[in-house]
């Protein structure tokens, strides 16, 4: 039944271990490399699918434009408030 299983004991492998790590987790689009190819410094090895990441900086964006725009109607109200309200806002002033 195995007559045609090589086997050894004295068998090993001989290399270079490098463990990668990457700084963002995602799920791989492509990989750049293949078994027993020299890598440089640099080189790009996989890509990671960036649209999680993008989907966060548009929500991030979209979350600033809210605030912008509240920070806009604030402004607005305080002029409204300055102009229509003098008196209160010089008391209001003195008490600060």
């Amino acid at each position: 039944m195995t007559r045609n299983q090589e086997s050894t004991d004295d068998a090993y492998t001989d290399g270079d271990a490098v463990t990668i790590a990457p700084k963002v987790s995602g799920y791989v689009v492509a990989m750049n490399i293949d078994d027993n190819r020299f890598v440089h410094k640099g080189d790009l090895l996989i890509k990671i699918d960036p649209r999680d990441y993008q989907a966060q900086v548009d929500q991030a964006n979209a979350q600033l434009g809210l605030a912008e725009a509240q920070l806009r109607s604030a402004q607005a109200q305080f002029e409204v408030a300055r102009v229509q309200y003098p008196a209160q806002l010089a008391q209001a002033q003195a008490q600060a």
